[in-house]
């Protein structure tokens, strides 16, 4: 196997049979010529063999060098963040025991 990123269709097998799957949408992720990028986006944690889920969301400004050959640093730069508040959300332990489940009933 090769280390990296696997990216799979929420509608594909190998995404259906998984335990837990994870849901990123960028809802805004500027940058010109100026000096910060901006960069928002939400995620979703699930856990389908459990029924719970967990939410997060990141919104900041990235600092860059004028010019437009300073975006793809920046882009970079903004999916590093992306994935350093996903994993530490993420690693507070058990994905349940810190959500309630959606369809769980108390009583």
């Amino acid at each position: 196997a090769r280390p990296g990123l696997g990216i799979a269709a929420e509608d594909a097998p190998r995404a259906q049979a998984a335990g837990q799957s994870l849901d990123v949408v960028i809802t805004e992720l500027v940058s010109g010529p100026g000096t910060t990028a901006s960069f928002q986006a939400a995620w979703v944690l699930r856990d389908r063999l459990r029924n719970c889920i967990k939410a997060g969301s990141l919104k900041t400004t990235i600092p860059t060098q004028a010019g437009y050959g300073a975006v793809p640093v920046a882009y970079a730069d903004a999916m590093a963040r992306l994935a350093d508040a996903i994993a530490k959300s993420t690693a507070q332990g058990d994905l349940c025991a810190s959500v309630s489940s959606p369809n769980r009933r108390s009583g």
